[in-house]
């Protein structure tokens, strides 16, 4: 994990806002692993929603990944980068994908490092 002066000489310094879209698919091939967010229609939508909440000085940098744990992978990315904070969105959906998403933040909150600030956004 990076330390804070790796992490100025990575970024340049400042405060950066990632966003991680993790596809959660249980069975993958070797073309699912490598897969681009270009190529994904639900992800191309909320990063173009998350850079057109942004102004230019400030553009998110984004990371797409196809995985197995959807929680596992978001983790894996903000300890990674040394996140601060991690912030798991959780849209109004029927009753069993909201259960679904429930279990992806419960697995995040007690996978991440006390160190890192988990908020959902419902």
């Amino acid at each position: 994990m990076p330390n804070e002066q790796s992490q100025k000489r990575i970024f340049g310094g400042g405060e950066f806002h990632f966003v991680t879209g993790a596809r959660e698919q249980p069975f993958m091939t070797e073309q699912d692993a490598k897969r681009k967010w270009q190529e994904d229609p639900e992800a191309n939508t909320i990063f173009a929603e998350a850079k057109s909440k942004t102004d230019a000085d400030h553009s998110p940098l984004f990371c797409y990944a196809v995985s197995p744990s959807a929680a596992e992978t978001i983790v894996d990315v903000a300890a990674t980068i040394g996140a601060s904070r991690v912030i798991v969105g959780a849209p109004q959906r029927n009753a069993l994908i909201n259960l679904l998403r429930g279990n992806v933040i419960r697995e995040v909150s007690n996978s991440l490092p006390e160190e890192i600030d988990l908020l959902v956004y419902a």
